[in-house]
């Protein structure tokens, strides 16, 4: 079995890595594709793909890549394993892979994240507060409210302008943050529930989400 796919990353490695560092990490789709190491370093592949290196000093700051075309049902596979490589090396970040064959449009499109796991989180909370922000504005919401909520990293509501002085313990940026990360690694909040979640929160007053924060925490501890 076969589909049409397209698939691309944009990755910012941590620190400047050798040549053959950056060519290890793409080893699973050059060997499926059948690239040389020159085809790589020259950009010269067959069809639309295209990987694209920026050199500085003979070490490699960054990788654009783009593959499209009918492959076999083991590719998400190799995907993942160019993932699992980068995590070591590479900044956070995600490679896009689209089945175009499927006329199931939400399921349509896989998200393959890499990175350091603390990093990853962080990546993916900001990924779904963008994708709350755009689900206001395209039901017309004013998102006012959630361009205010600028702690833990530009995600979570914004503690500085709230009282943060509960019916408990004070609550901190970190405990808020804290919590919904350990949630996420926990897998008792799914990620594809987090833009409703963040939405949500956006739009209630401090004190209520300040109440509603202590007797989650309360009852986690």
């Amino acid at each position: 079995m076969s589909f049409d796919h397209s698939m691309n990353a944009e990755i910012t490695f941590a620190d400047n890595v050798s040549v053959e560092a950056a060519l290890n990490a793409l080893t699973p789709l050059s060997e499926y594709f059948g690239w040389t190491h020159e085809e790589l370093l020259s950009n010269t592949l067959y069809g639309d793909n295209t990987v694209s290196m920026a050199l500085e000093s003979g070490m490699v700051q960054s990788i654009s890549l783009y593959t499209c075309g009918d492959v076999g049902d083991s590719f998400p596979e190799l995907v993942h394993d160019v993932a699992r490589i980068l995590n070591a090396i590479a900044e956070p970040g995600s490679i896009e892979l689209r089945d175009h064959s499927t006329g199931d449009l939400e399921n349509a499109i896989s998200t393959i994240w890499y990175g350091p796991p603390e990093g990853v989180a962080k990546a993916q909370l900001e990924a779904a507060w963008n994708n709350a922000r755009d689900l206001l504005r395209s039901a017309g919401a004013s998102v006012e409210c959630l361009d205010a909520m600028a702690s833990a990293g530009g995600f979570l509501p914004s503690l500085d302008a709230m009282d943060l002085q509960g019916p408990g313990k004070e609550i901190t940026e970190g405990d808020v943050a804290d919590y919904m990360l350990k949630r996420i690694e926990s897998g008792d909040l799914a990620l594809e529930d987090i833009p409703v979640r963040l939405a949500r929160y956006g739009l209630m007053e401090s004190r209520v989400f300040i109440a509603e924060m202590s007797e989650r925490m309360a009852m986690q501890a």
